[in-house]
Order: structure tokens, then C-alpha cells, then sequence
């Protein structure tokens, strides 16, 4: 936000500027070096407020103020005031930090109908207050996901027996809220003026002011950033970048989640030092993971239009979470009418995120090649059809020689086809177990295809554990008469 002296005093006073990309990673370090030696007190006293608005019409394009009580009585902050030239104490001092020369202005966009008001460059101008309007929207809507999802779980708490380490208390089971922890993703990409600044698209600065914006707001958060120096606009780039850097930081969560131990925020401390000084570097024995654990632990993934090689990877590496999406559709209501909608962000579960296309199998290429990335995959695919001809075979056939239809499967009379792939040792051979699924009348009721195959594996070989069951595939065959 820029003003100068021949503004007026009402809200126009305001003119909205963002730094190209090129000179993002600059004016982000001018605006860090402001607020760098402030504490919370301080920076809570300048935050900005704006009221909520809604989308009132089937289109979504008429904004109006938010008929929601709550959400009018509680505006939401967006941002520092920078005014405050006796606050902020910074070598070199604010006012140089902030005035934007001249010679500079070329580096800013101006939103549309400011530009003409600041077309004198001989006018004195400086930035006097920072921005954040999706993060700002996304963090309460975030909060309140969780509280929904996790408030049982949460009011519970205290009647639980704490299952962790006790002096940890690190667990979402054993405290009265949630322990969230922010991860925010930075990185830079190759100009394609030769003439900029190889860095001078960086985010990373831009996290670290989004960081202090968190932090004011929730100081009981986490926020943890990880940068990238490599190409975010290149997929194979993006592909180590997450492998090599964003996965191992969000297993270490997970691992000290599902163990019981220290967090790593909480390793920092001396008593927890030695307990989990390596979680992150070495590998965690996930034998040792509570097998509950993904019940208390969710992520979720906020995105916008971006890198579509950073997205995508991203998005591709945390389908084992089964993240919940947050995507931010409308990105520039703010800096086109200085309004904040809570609607611009939509949110989707994995469930109607998830688009996996099936793999075509009928070729000798295809079929190769599935064959030399997952052999046991394809075992478990080859045995399905095996079962399925030898399935529809019988029901063709009369009711007099078999009971399927008349006992087995006398509610719906539809079989549904299991195969389980257990495997004892990381090289050793692989069994493949066969069930269906039963609908007699018995107190228990009817039984699943995949629990009876299961319970077929154990029966034969009661040794068996949890980390043994490798793959199951179920697959419904359509009713056959006779």
C-alpha cells in the first residue's frame, strides 16, 4: 500500500501496489527489515482490519457486507499498519526503508484506478502498511476445519488416559486443542530477462513476512518454512524438491505424531533432545507407529494458480495424507474492490479431489511395463480375473449346485470378489488369499469381502501381522442367472 501527501484522508488514502516479480524478493526484505526488530505487543497494535463480505447472487459476482452477526462484529485482520515511524526502530531507519523513489515506481504495479492518481512521479511516496488477504481468509477457515473435525476428539481429552510420554504432551489426544503447524512453501524461478536479478522473484522473504503475520495472530502455531532454490517452474526440479526436502519435514511430524514422541519443534528443548535428535535424518521403525494415528492427524494443502509443475508435485506427493484442499479461486477481489469474501476460498475433500485414472492394461507394452513397476500388483490383478471367470462360471449354473443365491447371498444376491496379497519377508514370495463376501442371517450380520479375506489369511497363518498385508483389490461381479 502506497500513499502520499495529496491523498485525502478517507479511504482512498489507500493505493494498492504489488511489487513485480522481479522485485518481489527486494521490496519483501524492505518491508522484513521494518518489522524485524518488533515483538508481538507491538505488531499486534498495528495490525489492519477489514470487514467480511459475501457473495449474495447464484453467479457469485454481487459482493455485499456479510448478514452473518458474528462474522460483522469480528473483522478480519489483513495486515500492518507501517505508519508508525516512532514504532518501528530499524537500521537503516523506516522512512528510507519505505519511501519509494522515483526511479523505483517502475518496479510496482498500481492497480488500475490508482495509477492515474500517482502518475506525478515527482510526488513523495512510500509504502505504509502490508497486505495479506488470502493468507488472512484462509487461517480462521482453516482453524475452524479442524475444530469441526477434531472438537470430540478435543472435549474428550481431558477424560482420556494420556497415552503418550507425559512429559511431552504432544499429542492431539492428550491437549485441549489441536497442535497446527503451518508449512510454508517458498522457492524462486528462472527469469526470462536475462537482465533481473536471479533472485529477484524469490518468495522466500515473502514467507518469512507471512510468518511474523501468523505468528501476531496465533502465537500458538507453528510455522515452519521450507525453500526451494531450484526452478519452480520445472517438474523434475519440483520432484527432488519435494522428495528430497518438503516430504522428509512433513514425516517428521508424522513420525513423532504416530510414535508418541517430541515434536520437532519441541526437540529444541533439552529434555527432548536426545530422545528424537535424529526424527527427520534417520529412518523411524513404523512398527513402532500407533496404528490409530492418521485418525488424529490431517493435512491440507491451500493453493491458488501458482507453478503448475510446483502444484502438481505437490499435490502428487501428499496423496498418501489424503490432504483436504483449499483453493483460492478468486484471487484478486481484494485488489480489485479492498473487500475480503471468506467464499473466494473453496474447500474439497479428497474424496472429490481424487481424479486416479485406471491403467490400461490390454497392450503388451503397457502390460510390460506395469509388470517391471509393480509385480505384485500385477499378481493381485491376474488372480482377480482368475477368480472372476471362475466366479461367473458357477453362477451360471442352476441354484441345485451351489447355495449362493439361496444362502450365501440371499439378501442381494451380488457377489463381491476379494484378493490379499501377503507378503512375510521384504524379498520373500508372495501368497494371495481369496474371499467374498457372505449376507446369511446371524447376529453378527453380514461380512464384508475384504474382512473375510483377511480373516481366511490369519486363519491360515496365524503368525501373520498387519505389516504383512501388502495389497487387497475387490471387485463386484454383476448378478448372473442361470
Amino acid at each position: 500500500v502506497m500513499s502520499n501527501s495529496n491523498l485525502p484522508s478517507d479511504d482512498t488514502t489507500y493505493c494498492l501496489c504489488r511489487p513485480r516479480f522481479s522485485a518481489f524478493d527486494s521490496y519483501s526484505r524492505r518491508v522484513l527489515q521494518t518489522l524485524a526488530a518488533e515483538d508481538k505487543e507491538n505488531l499486534s497494535s498495528q495490525l489492519i482490519s477489514f470487514p467480511r463480505y459475501e457473495r449474495s447472487d447464484v453467479n457469485n459476482r454481487k459482493i455485499q457486507l456479510s448478514t452473518d452477526e458474528q462474522l460483522e462484529k469480528n473483522q478480519l485482520p489483513i495486515g500492518f499498519n507501517l505508519e508508525g515511524r516512532g514504532v518501528f526502530q530499524s537500521d537503516p531507519p523506516a522512512n528510507s526503508l519505505l519511501s519509494v523513489l522515483a526511479e523505483e515506481k517502475s518496479d510496482l504495479r498500481l492497480r488500475g484506478r490508482d495509477a492515474a492518481r500517482l502518475d506525478h512521479l515527482a510526488v513523495p511516496t512510500k509504502l505504509n502498511a502490508v497486505f495479506f488477504p488470502l493468507l488472512a481468509m484462509l487461517l480462521p477457515q482453516w482453524q475452524a476445519r479442524l475444530e469441526e473435525k477434531y472438537g470430540s476428539i478435543m472435549a474428550n481429552s481431558s477424560n482420556n488416559e494420556d497415552r503418550s510420554n507425559p512429559t511431552t504432551g504432544s499429542n492431539a489426544q492428550t491437549s485441549s486443542t489441536c497442535k497446527k503447524v503451518v508449512i510454508l512453501v517458498s522457492g524462486v524461478g528462472s527469469p526470462r530477462n536475462w537482465t533481473h536479478s536471479m533472485d529477484g522473484n524469490s518468495t522466500e522473504q515473502c514467507a518469512k513476512l507471512m510468518e511474523r503475520f501468523i505468528r501476531t495472530l496465533y502465537p500458538d502455531w507453528v510455522v515452519v518454512q521450507v525453500h526451494s532454490n531450484t526452478n519452480i517452474f520445472r517438474y523434475d526440479e519440483n520432484i527432488s524438491f519435494v522428495q528430497d526436502e518438503l516430504l522428509p519435514c512433513i514425516q517428521s511430524w508424522r513420525d513423532a505424531h504416530a510414535t508418541g514422541l517430541a515434536y520437532p519443534d519441541e526437540i529444541l528443548s533439552s529434555s527432548h533432545h536426545h530422545q528424537n535428535r535424529n526424527i527427520g535424518q534417520n529412518r523411524v521403525d513404523h512398527l513402532a507407529f500407533d496404528p490409530d494415528w492418521h485418525k488424529t492427524m490431517s493435512v491440507t494443502l491451500s493453493f491458488a494458480d501458482g507453478s503448475p509443475a510446483r502444484n502438481h508435485a505437490i499435490q502428487a506427493a501428499l496423496r498418501p495424507y489424503k490432504p483436504t484442499y483449499f483453493h483460492c479461486w478468486q484471487l484478486k477481489t481484494f485488489w480489485h474492490e479492498s473487500k475480503i469474501v471468506d467464499s473466494d476460498i473453496e474447500v474439497h475433500s479428497f474424496e472429490e479431489m481424487e481424479t486416479l485414472p485406471p491403467i490400461d492394461l490390454t497392450t503388451s507394452m503397457s502390460n510390460r511395463r506395469f509388470q517391471q513397476q509393480q509385480p505384485m500388483a500385477l499378481q493381485v490383478i491376474e488372480e482377480m480375473k482368475a477368480f472372476k471367470v471362475e466366479m461367473e462360471t458357477i453362477l451360471r449354473q442352476g441354484d441345485e449346485a451351489h447355495d449362493i443365491r439361496k444362502f450365501w447371498l440371499r439378501k442381494t444376491r451380488k457377489p463381491v470378489l476379494a484378493v490379499l496379497a501377503v507378503q512375510m519377508t521384504k524379498d520373500g514370495p508372495v501368497k494371495l488369499y481369496r474371499g467374498t463376501n457372505m449376507e446369511v442371517s446371524m447376529p453378527t450380520g453380514s461380512l464384508c469381502a475384504e474382512r473375510n479375506v483377511i480373516g481366511t489369511a490369519l486363519a491360515a497363518n496365524p503368525t501373520l501381522k498387519r505389516h504383512h498385508l501388502k495389497i487387497i483389490a475387490v471387485l463386484s461381479v454383476p448378478p448372473t442367472n442361470p
